[in-house]
């Protein structure tokens, strides 16, 4: 029976030191799912854009941030459609993993 009420003794205090750790995560690191939300809503938005035949990148406020050397015709059609529709691309590594796959 000693056992018994050791293991149970042992397993309430590592529930107690978890549940601790976990609500100091929660609640005063701002490791919240919202907070995580709005980090990825601060990233920048980018337009991209063809101009005189070739793939141009506008930032969300519509200034020019980067012109590249891809040809707009080289891109699949799907991608030009997009393209035409006004492609929008949320963060830097996502718009230059995208100019990455298709530079020559």
């Amino acid at each position: 029976m000693r056992k018994f009420s050791y293991a149970v003794g042992l397993f309430s205090v590592v529930f107690l030191l978890a549940f601790g750790f976990y609500a100091s995560y929660r609640f005063f690191s701002g490791g919240s799912p919202r907070s995580m939300e709005t980090e990825s809503s601060m990233e920048p938005e980018f337009e991209i854009r063809e101009d005189e035949g070739m793939v141009t990148v506008y930032t969300e406020d519509g200034e020019l941030y980067e012109t590249t050397e891809i040809l707009y015709a080289s891109l699949p059609e799907k991608v030009r459609d997009r393209i035409r529709e006004g492609y929008v691309i949320r963060g830097k590594q996502r718009l230059y993993g995208f100019l990455e796959n298709y530079s020559s």
